[in-house]
């Protein structure tokens, strides 16, 4: 989906956003969907290439928590949702 391209900053660098997406992703086998930015490279953390940031209001939607301390997330907010089929 075209969208008014801006820049953003992250991972130490400016990137031209020019599109967004949905896709359907998944952490600890819990499956929510998200609306991305795709960026070519992002840049590295602690030695690993970041592949994603989720960004806050994405995780303020599906109840997932940072918790700093631990470098982990609270799932719980995933792990607690019902679906109902119509």
């Amino acid at each position: 989906m075209p969208i008014k391209s801006f820049i953003s900053g992250f991972g130490g660098a400016r990137h031209e956003i020019t599109e967004v997406c949905m896709i359907n992703a998944e952490i600890s086998g819990l499956p929510f969907n998200i609306s991305v930015h795709p960026v070519e490279e992002i840049g590295i953390m602690d030695g690993k290439e970041i592949g994603i940031i989720v960004g806050a209001t994405t995780m303020e939607e599906w109840e997932i928590i940072p918790i700093p301390k631990t470098k982990d997330l609270d799932l719980s907010g995933l792990e607690k949702r019902e679906f109902v089929e119509l």
